[in-house]
């Protein structure tokens, strides 16, 4: 038992960190849908101007890129997730053990004075 100051502010801090990068791959997430998007849009549009055999090749290699990257995100995601509850769990435990010790200290003080 001890002083868990330090310890608790640090694991807030990850946990500050973590949540911004659970943000992070939700953005880049949405953002490869919106590339997705904009390349099937663009694959549509040239299938109505002219014959361009690359267009197809393009859009389905991203696609597919699309699909490997979404699979990464979602990993991801659930890694950061899973961090950050273990992380809260172990700073409940701090705060109470810290809450349990600086009261310790307190009382201690506290008798010191009545006995002087």
């Amino acid at each position: 038992m001890g002083c868990c100051c330090v310890k608790i502010r640090n694991c807030k801090h990850d946990i500050d960190v973590l949540n911004k990068c659970d943000e992070y791959t939700r953005q880049l997430k949405s953002l490869d849908s919106d590339v997705e998007e904009k390349l099937n849009t663009l694959s549509r549009l040239y299938t109505t101007t002219f014959t361009v055999k690359n267009i197809a090749t393009l859009v389905s290699e991203n696609n597919e890129l699309n699909d490997r990257l979404n699979k990464l995100f979602t990993q991801m995601n659930g890694r950061i997730k899973g961090q950050v509850v273990l992380l809260e769990s172990d700073l409940r435990n701090m705060e109470s053990e810290d809450e349990a010790y600086h009261r310790e200290q307190r009382e201690k003080h506290h008798h010191h004075h009545h006995n002087n």
